[in-house]
């Protein structure tokens, strides 16, 4: 991970961290950025909660990293809850905007835990069970049509449960796996395929449980293994006794085993000792289940039980007899493993993974071939972003956030987001910015944790971190807020239009050990949420307006993205309604503006009940129009200072 005799001369400096600041950025405008062309159109089921934020790890059953709402462009962090627990993935929303969480290696024994978005206190505990080890799966959050109700799934490897939103048990049942005895059995993620109306649970070792969602009954005959034989090890140069020092600073947030250490930890992280190292995505259109793991034994040329070599596997889920089965379709090879969750296109066309060399991946989901790729600077981490609209993709490394283009035959690279929000003196040389995080995606931009120190190689060794607000037309930044921890998660957004954002240090572990930073480990999950909320409502009034007048010109061309982006801008002109409602409280608009913004909204109070192209197309020109208004009213300085001034970046 890093050369500790490239920092010696560094260490000398009494804490780097200290000496640099945030810049301070304009409060910012409306963003130039408007959807162009037809937007893919969303697989939907009464079963599925709205795309208005993370239901399950990466958002969503394709793993796209997007929300519907538009981001605050100012905030700030609000709280930080659970400091002493190692939080690796996203938490998972229900509709009253809860938080589920699920540690790794946990010291209080904690397979699933809830808090509430207003402090972050907490709810209730599912406790682990003897044989669990927990291990950090992320939750999902779906609805019971049956009950009018929703239920939250975790899993741990050798159980899967079901819970109700108060903490009641709906199921518990055994995957059939037994409990935990090697190092690479380890929960990984849940989702649902629509066909069988099964949750997919998936393991690091290859093993896929497939249970009725309903009762928990085993849907499969027995847990399914995927080909493939373990990645070999990362090699790592991190000396001996800097890891045992990182271990023991991390100790308090995470219970390491017997036989394993911080070096295990980013060897895991990295995907190597292990079949699987990220989470699947799911076709709801036609059953399918996309896999990133390792390929068989010898297609790597080598007969030798290690794969040097990459695949990302298509399984369709079939009828068999009075059950089900898992249906090997197609796989695709590629260099070296990945840490990076197959990203499904909504129009379900493409997947998207990165290799450990650096490429962005496009895959046909007809036959696995290759359709494109493009080279990047280094292995890309976690799933990427893809946009509904614009066939925009957003990849991220230790180097950045790269804006991709897929045009069809090839892909193209578009901007380099800029990274550069801290003021670092000149004696401070070797330091810069860098990007630590995926990015998600809203209707008015990207957010990104951002940070600054030093890099060896293509890693990268934080002193400081803040989220960011990125123009998705310029990769330039809109907003930053500074404040701690580092997240190797992913940009989780409640239906509340705030990040969550799980913390766990392990790159700044490292910096405090080398003594770049005095700063401590702080482990939990942090809430940012909006301080401007009459920026908030602009910017959601004015996607919605953006995407509405977008949908009107496109009637033709696509009459079904038309009835999708019904759902989104009703979405977005809730939300500015909400914020508005909040700025008024707060001081920040005006009572006239808020109801004048309310008459021009009432226009466009309710989606067509029977929607058809045509109504559609009626619904989008109403709200393109008085949205329009809505977002010139709130433009224009009328309830405040919309579009002007100067904001802190520093965080309380």
């Amino acid at each position: 991970m890093l050369l500790a005799s490239t920092l010696v001369g560094m260490l000398a400096l009494a804490s780097p961290a200290d000496r640099i600041t945030p810049r301070l950025l304009a409060v910012p405008g409306v963003t130039g950025w408007s959807p162009v062309g037809c937007r893919s159109v969303p697989f939907s089921d009464p079963v599925l909660p709205p795309r208005t934020a993370f239901r399950r790890a990466h958002g969503d059953l394709e793993s796209d990293n997007e929300v519907t709402l538009a981001y605050a462009p100012v905030f700030e962090r609000t709280w930080i809850a659970e400091p002493s627990i190692y939080q690796v993935t996203t938490p998972a929303f229900d509709g009253a905007g809860n938080l589920y969480m699920t540690p790794l290696l946990p010291h209080e024994p904690i397979l699933l835990i809830s808090l509430e978005p207003g402090t972050g206190a907490r709810r209730f505990v599912v406790p682990l069970e003897p044989g669990d080890l927990g291990g950090g799966a992320a939750p999902m959050v779906l609805r019971d049509p049956d009950a009018g109700s929703e239920v939250v799934y975790v899993n741990a490897y050798d159980r899967v449960l079901a819970v109700r939103t108060d903490g009641t048990t709906v199921w518990s049942v055994p995957t059939g796996l037994g409990p935990v005895t090697t190092s690479d059995q380890g929960p990984i993620g849940l989702s649902w395929v629509p066909n069988a109306d099964s949750i997919v649970a998936l393991m690091r070792d290859g093993f896929v449980v497939l249970l009725d969602r309903r009762t928990g009954a085993p849907v499969l005959p027995a847990p399914f293994l995927l080909p493939g034989e373990r990645t070999p090890p990362r090699p790592s140069t991190i000396p001996a006794s800097l890891a045992a020092t990182v271990g023991a600073l991390l100790q308090p947030l995470a219970a390491f085993p017997s036989g394993f250490d911080v070096l295990d930890l980013i060897n895991v992280l990295l995907g190597g000792d292990s079949k699987v190292a990220n989470n699947l995505s799911v076709d709801g259109v036609n059953g399918r289940l996309w896999i990133a793991s390792s390929a068989r034994d010898g297609e790597d040329g080598h007969v030798d039980g290690v794969s040097e070599l990459g695949a990302v596997y298509r399984y369709d889920v079939v009828p068999a007899g009075s059950g089900w089965t898992l249906a090997e379709v197609c796989h695709h090879n590629f260099e070296g493993g990945s840490a990076s969750t197959p990203t499904l296109a909504q129009n379900g066309t493409r997947i998207y993974l990165g290799d450990d060399a650096g490429a962005l991946i496009a895959i046909d989901t007809n036959d696995c071939s290759e359709a494109w790729s493009v080279p990047l600077d280094s292995q890309i981490f976690g799933s990427i972003a893809a946009a509904s609209d614009g066939r925009e993709l957003y990849a991220a490394s230790a180097g950045g956030i790269f804006q991709v283009f897929d045009d069809g035959a090839s892909g193209r690279r578009g901007w380099t987001a800029a990274l550069d929000l801290y003021d670092v003196p000149a004696d401070l040389s070797g330091y810069g910015g860098m990007n630590l995080l995926l990015a998600g995606i809203g209707a008015n931009g990207l957010l990104i944790q951002a940070g600054v120190g030093i890099r060896t190689g293509m890693q990268a060794l934080p002193v400081r971190t803040g989220i960011v607000h990125v123009d998705r037309l310029t990769g330039s930044p809109r907003w930053f807020a500074d404040g701690l921890e580092e997240s190797l998660g992913a940009m989780s957004t409640g239906p509340d239009g705030a990040l969550y954002l799980p913390h766990s240090p392990l790159r700044r572990a490292f910096s405090l050990a080398l003594g770049l930073t005095a700063e401590p480990l702080v482990g939990g999950i942090s809430k940012w949420a909006s301080t401007r909320d009459d920026l908030l409502s602009r910017d959601a009034a004015c996607a919605a307006a953006d995407r509405a007048a977008n949908a009107a010109r496109q009637r033709r061309a696509c009459p079904d993205s038309v009835i999708a982006d019904v759902t989104q801008v009703a979405a977005l002109r809730e939300q500015a309604l909400d914020a508005a409602d909040r700025a008024v409280t707060h001081g920040d608009l005006g009572t006239g503006v808020a109801r004048r913004l309310r008459r021009l909204a009432a226009k466009v109070r309710r989606p067509p009940a029977r929607q058809t192209p045509t109504t559609a197309a009626r619904y989008q020109h109403k709200a393109a129009h008085a949205l329009g208004r809505a977002c010139r009213l709130l433009s224009s300085g009328s309830g405040g200072d919309l579009n002007g001034g100067r904001g802190t970046a520093a965080a309380p």
